[in-house]
């Protein structure tokens, strides 16, 4: 028997319309934003202490952090650090694009759900940060960054890759273009679209590629259809100028 909780997973799979799933997790999601914006990290919760451990080299401080044993200077002083190289990534982020950033591993966690024995609930305060980290790890630096910084950390890359429980890996098609979360979260993507953010590639994706509406990529995020209109237009006259300058020899939008 389908359980009642999942029902906004299915319709999210079923219609793509996210906004009830999304309002239902807003808690959940709330607290990763909260870590990420505010620089305060609530060694009180389990689920941010894991995901913070996940980052965490010394495995004796990785172990007292999922166990609850962050009291000590050197465990709060690690976490401490790796919370600063999280926020670097998003400092050029307003609050909204950041609430936007960690809504698409959300998504596509509830993408790949299939009940098998438990809730949707349960499979995401397991699967969450580690999709959440690999989104993190591969996201590109904003275009205000790539003059004076280079950082690719192929080999916790590859840690991660070799750790991860099978079932939690999320699959993609592998005929995706535009919508291929190598593409959306910068991996594949090329200029002038390697300089947009990936929550802007995800929008230009939904709508140019899979044809969407703004109201209906609105409901995805889920943003106000306007802003995604506003979004849409900011990023089209982005390229424009990056036409008109030379910077690159095509357009079509």
């Amino acid at each position: 028997m389908t359980l009642a909780t999942d029902d906004f997973v299915f319709e999210y799979q079923n219609t793509g319309d996210s906004s009830k799933l999304v309002s239902q997790y807003k808690n959940f999601l709330n607290k990763y934003t909260s870590l990420l914006w505010n620089d305060t990290i609530d060694f009180s919760n389990y689920d941010i202490r894991c995901f913070i451990a996940c980052y965490v080299e010394d495995k004796e401080v990785r172990t007292n952090l999922r166990r609850g044993k962050f009291h000590s200077n050197e465990t709060k002083k690690a976490a401490q650090q790796v919370l600063q190289k999280l926020r670097f990534k998003f400092r050029n982020h307003s609050f909204n694009e950041l609430q936007s950033e960690l809504i698409i591993p959300f998504l596509s966690c509830a993408a790949m759900y299939k009940p098998q024995g438990r809730s949707f609930e349960k499979y995401l305060y397991v699967a969450y940060k580690f999709e959440l980290k690999r989104y993190l790890d591969t996201l590109k630096l904003d275009v205000l960054d790539r003059q004076g910084v280079m950082y690719i950390d192929i080999a916790e890359e590859s840690e991660w890759k070799e750790n991860i429980p099978d079932e939690l890996i999320i699959q993609f098609d592998t005929d995706l273009e535009l919508n291929d979360p190598g593409w959306i979260y910068g991996d594949k993507a090329s200029e002038p679209f390697a300089s947009l953010k990936p929550h802007e590639r995800y929008i230009m994706a939904k709508y140019y590629f899979e044809r969407y509406t703004d109201k209906e990529i609105a409901k995805m995020l889920p943003y106000n259809p306007k802003s995604i209109h506003r979004i849409r237009m900011r990023i089209k006259r982005k390229i424009q100028d990056m036409y008109y300058e030379g910077e690159i020899n095509w357009i079509r939008l």
